[in-house]
């Protein structure tokens, strides 16, 4: 029986008398994935913090056999990449360079960059179809286009853990098809643990075997989709009406119903 490479129990943080996450259990086998949604401010990104051994946490974490608050943050580098939620930064920046920098983790400071290291990039930039782009600035592509190129970094980083922090955020219906396609293989073929912090909840169940559901700091809701994505326990989490419908391809979609909070 494999050994759980992500595990979490009675993870809590605090700050000051505030409490942001508290009581967060947690277990994912190696190829396992877990959505977790829940309203804006409810400590999801704070979550992924902790997670990753960043944040002053209590209770018991385990991270590819480590405790991330104690490990050197090298090894948790070579354990976990992570796609942010944002894909701003500040100097411009060629599309090669910023994959080049998943691989920042398996060298010293200064090394320049091997023909492993190139081999490993080019091999992603053709896989998520940025190739043709490798010499342009990052900072003038799509939105789509960025989120591929930070996506490749992370993979690039070959770690058995991605985390994702809305990776669908501020993308059009066809960008947000092809980075949830993409996420899917990658799950599949090159089974990556994946956790993925999510508002539209349509590719949930497509994307993830679990969900956490996280308000107000607190666990409302968690399992496996099938078993615990229901319309009552939305409306928990998100204190919202929520209403279930069929698409024509019999795909069950869980959405909010119009009409104002209770």
């Amino acid at each position: 029986m494999n050994r759980p490479i992500l595990e979490a129990a009675g993870l809590s943080v605090r700050r000051g008398a505030r409490t942001i996450v508290e009581g967060v259990t947690l277990s994912l086998d190696p190829g396992g994935s877990v959505g977790v949604i829940g309203p804006n401010g409810g400590g999801k990104t704070t979550l992924l913090l902790a997670l990753r051994g960043l944040l002053k946490s209590e209770g018991t974490l385990q991270l590819g056999g480590l405790d991330p608050r104690e490990a050197p943050r090298a090894a948790i580098a070579r354990t976990v990449a992570v796609v942010p939620q944002r894909n701003e930064f500040e100097f411009s920046i060629r599309v090669e360079e910023m994959v080049l920098l998943g691989r920042a983790p398996y060298r010293k400071p200064w090394q320049k960059w091997g023909d492993q290291d190139r081999r490993i990039v080019a091999g992603w930039l053709e896989r998520l179809g940025l190739s043709t782009l490798a010499s342009r600035p990052v900072d003038t592509l799509s939105g789509g286009e960025r989120r591929r190129v930070f996506i490749a970094r992370a993979l690039a980083q070959e770690t058995p853990v991605l985390f994702l922090d809305e990776p669908f955020a501020g993308l059009d219906p066809a960008a947000q098809e092809e980075i949830a396609t993409l996420l899917e293989s990658i799950g599949r073929e090159h089974e990556r643990t994946m956790v993925i912090v999510l508002h539209d909840l349509s590719r949930l169940e497509r994307l993830c075997d679990q969900v956490l559901g996280i308000a107000h700091g607190g666990v409302r809701l968690a399992g496996l989709c099938p078993d615990v994505l229901e319309v009552g326990a939305l409306e928990e989490l998100y204190g919202v009406p929520w209403i279930e419908a069929t698409r024509a391809d019999g795909e069950r979609l869980l959405v909010p119903r119009s009409g104002g909070v209770r």
